[in-house]
């Protein structure tokens, strides 16, 4: 029961951050540059996000295959824009942590079927953001991690985190009570 009620809050918690946090990037979007260029880069990253969103929820095998090779593919592009400064965050924005939030929501939403698998995506992809954040401190500006956390950055990696360890916990206590997911579907046909 627990472990249910804990997968409902940890689902529940991505899709309202996931809500929240997409309006307010597409806001920022809309306010600065606006106009056709605000659609594409909102289509940019919200399109995937929602394609991905989509197939976690209802295909989860499929999405459980898909979602790491994602996101791996975002975490090393965005170590080495952290590293390289390949794109001019000023003009474009923070691509790498936008990039990373359009992944981690469907990762997330991947543990209404399967809670370890969204755990320890979560927590891979946090690291990345937070990896990628170090690499591209400007140290001789004197930037501290802290205020380097306090951006786009930590908007990310500290909830993503805490949905990581919800997760993490909702696996943790289906392995302890021996009821996985799906598992009172099983005992019924059982019977």
């Amino acid at each position: 029961m627990f472990a249910r009620v804990l997968r409902v809050v940890a689902v529940g918690l991505v899709a309202l951050f996931g809500t929240v946090a997409g309006l307010f990037i597409a806001g920022e979007t809309f306010a600065d540059p606006g106009g056709w260029e605000a659609v594409v880069l909102t289509a940019a990253w919200a399109v995937p996000l929602i394609a991905l969103s989509v197939l976690a929820v209802v295909r989860p095998g499929p999405s459980s295959r898909a979602l790491p090779i994602v996101l791996a593919v975002v975490a090393v592009w965005v170590i080495v824009d952290g590293l390289a400064h390949v794109t001019d965050r000023d003009a474009w924005g923070p691509v790498g942590a936008i990039s990373m939030f359009a992944v981690l929501v469907p990762c997330g939403l991947l543990g209404v079927h399967r809670a370890a698998e969204a755990g320890w995506l979560l927590l891979a992809g946090s690291a990345a953001q937070l990896v990628a954040t170090v690499a591209g401190m400007d140290r001789a500006g004197g930037q501290s991690l802290r205020s380097a956390l306090g951006g786009s950055t930590g908007a990310i990696v500290l909830p993503f985190l805490m949905l990581a360890a919800a997760f993490l916990a909702v696996a943790a206590a289906e392995r302890w009570t021996g009821h996985a997911h799906g598992g009172d579907q099983r005992l019924r046909h059982a019977h």
